[in-house]
């Protein structure tokens, strides 16, 4: 990393003080895997309505560095979402700042298919800035589909995965190892798309199983080795975390294209 990058450190330990103290805050940890590598260095701030105003979000800029045009954006959607996220992501050269703002739209959408109708969307709309960089803003719609059975979750997750196979292999087998130890219907499985298309990824709320990251190591170790991922890569995260309990798994295609999973899990 050149010696004139900002830290990433300092703007993780930003972001974190930033939370403290704040009624009801949550923090969730994620690693993705992609092809050919880990990125771990990752977390997420979940932040209700009521801690806004414990918040300096008028000044993110000067907190986070986030670009003056995009925290005016930000700003001025704020008053409609019901809930923000404020995250780090670190990969090999950089660090990405995020803000994510949700906003509920019309319940109950049909659309027809053999599993019945999405009950909610909600719509994302995310902000992502380097420290020091340019930043942009994606819209992302979120599809929650409630009351499917294991075999409704796995025909969607290959219809969304496609000819992802190795993706879509890793994906089911935790979804198999789940399923010995808890009812899907206590599942959340929601599809993401982005730009008004098609999904392109899934998000499975799998908390109710209560496993463990070591309880699927087996099965990652599995995906790494099909992504081409150095075992220690993979290794040198669990070997600390493995006794977390498991969150959630998202996969799919990323914005560039890329087949991802990426495993959330308890801080």
């Amino acid at each position: 990393m050149p010696e004139s990058a900002p830290d990433p450190r300092l703007y993780a330990s930003r972001l974190r003080a930033l939370a403290r103290g704040i009624p009801q805050a949550s923090e969730e940890r994620s690693f993705c895997l992609l092809p050919g590598r880990v990125e771990s260095r990752r977390f997420v701030l979940g932040i209700p309505p009521a801690g806004w105003a414990f918040l300096p979000l008028a000044s993110l800029r000067e907190h986070l560095d986030m670009p003056g045009t995009l925290q005016q954006e930000f700003l001025a959607q704020l008053d409609r979402a019901d809930m923000l996220g404020l995250g780090f992501e670190q990969d090999e050269s950089a660090c990405t700042l995020t803000a994510l703002l949700e906003f509920p739209l019309s319940p109950g959408l049909g659309h027809g298919t053999e599993d019945g109708d999405a009950a909610s969307i909600l719509m994302g709309r995310g902000y992502r800035w380097q420290p020091g960089g340019l930043g942009d803003m994606a819209e992302s719609g979120y599809q929650w589909w409630p009351e499917l059975d294991a075999r409704a979750i796995a025909r969607r997750i290959k219809a969304l995965l496609g000819t992802a196979t190795a993706l879509q292999a890793g994906a089911l087998s935790i979804i198999s190892e789940a399923l010995q130890c808890s009812n899907p219907l206590d599942w959340a499985y929601v599809e993401v798309t982005r730009d008004n298309g098609a999904p392109t990824a899934f998000d499975l709320d799998i908390s109710a199983a209560e496993l463990s990251l070591d309880l699927i190591r087996p099965r990652l170790e599995t995906l790494v080795a099909r992504f081409g991922i150095p075992p220690a890569d993979l290794a040198a995260v669990l070997d600390t975390t493995g006794a977390q309990a498991l969150h959630r798994i998202a996969a799919g295609l990323d914005e560039r294209e890329r087949p991802f999973l990426t495993v959330h899990y308890e801080s």
